[in-house]
């Protein structure tokens, strides 16, 4: 196999307008793509530092002749406006970025690709320019048919590989699993009715779904990637 693409960046949350990623090989030739397909022998091929001036994910591999293409590499780079990059919690944190595409309803064919950026907290807060736990590419649709006509919309995330297929990982301490759902009961006005529901019947010796509350920010079609804090702010 070709060998795997180096970057000069790693991928994360930047207080910048700007960041220059440089991308690096011991031979072949790099190809990328920024729409999250997997990079092939048509795709771009990297010559000089990739200059992002928004919120991008980049895919690279090396291309070497004789050699099968090398590993794909993926970085997922969002760059914060002045009013997101002091934003601190003490819950956890989740960023879901559509790249410009509208998230779709439920079911199975609907879902857009997207990347998402998972933070944990760290001596009891977050903040959205902390080191994530996970940061990567996933599928997202609306959860929810009746509840979809709410104000507060609902998601089934399916985390992914940089190839597309399903990668199960652990978040928060939970099991590891490539499919997450993200409760947001909207007319649950105390945001807690759902989750001391199963708090109290796990504390009963049953087995109960297993949570943890979090912070979403999520940017879409709907307004600028990370751009509009706290218009995001979900």
């Amino acid at each position: 196999f070709a060998p795997a693409p180096v970057f000069s960046l790693a991928g994360g949350a930047y207080r910048s307008n700007s960041v220059t990623v440089a991308i690096s090989a011991p031979a072949g030739t790099i190809r990328y793509t920024t729409d999250g397909s997997v990079p092939t022998d048509f795709s771009p091929a990297y010559s000089t530092p990739l200059v992002l001036s928004s919120s991008m994910r980049i895919k690279a591999r090396v291309f070497q002749t004789g050699l099968l293409p090398g590993p794909v590499v993926a970085q997922v780079y969002n760059l914060l406006a002045s009013d997101a990059s002091t934003f601190n919690s003490n819950l956890p944190l989740i960023v879901i970025n559509t790249h410009g595409q509208y998230i779709p309803g439920s079911g199975d064919a609907n879902r857009i690709n997207a990347t998402v950026t998972v933070i944990d907290t760290f001596r009891g807060r977050t903040a959205l320019t902390d080191g994530p736990q996970f940061q990567g590419v996933c599928q997202i649709q609306e959860r929810g048919q009746s509840s979809a006509g709410w104000e507060k919309h609902q998601y089934n995330v399916e985390l992914n590989d940089p190839y597309g297929n399903d990668e199960e990982v652990s978040l928060f301490g939970l099991p590891a699993e490539s499919d997450w759902v993200l409760n947001g009961p909207y007319a649950d006005k105390t945001l807690m009715n759902n989750f001391l529901s199963y708090e109290l019947f796990e504390l009963m010796g049953h087995y109960s779904v297993r949570r943890r509350y979090c912070e979403v920010f999520v940017a879409d079609g709907a307004s600028s990637p990370l751009v509009n804090y706290p218009a995001d702010y979900r």
